[in-house]
């Protein structure tokens, strides 16, 4: 019982700085925050994004 409370804590303890992460508000398929992608670049992806999303009805968003 020790052994998997000491484990328990050990995952918690690395959960909690992917906690912290502050995303931008996501006001599309592709939230490029640090400007890393072209316009072109980006509107490719967001036509990739939104066909996956018609055909498997899955949503799927790239944040930089």
């Amino acid at each position: 019982m020790r052994k998997l409370l000491a484990i328990a804590a050990f995952l918690c303890a690395l959960a909690a700085p992917a906690a912290a992460i502050d995303y931008p508000q996501l006001d599309g398929r592709v939230v490029d925050e640090a400007r890393l992608l072209d316009a072109t670049t980006k509107r490719t992806l967001e036509n990739k994004l939104a066909n996956l999303e018609a055909y498997a009805h899955k949503q799927l968003i790239v944040v930089t």
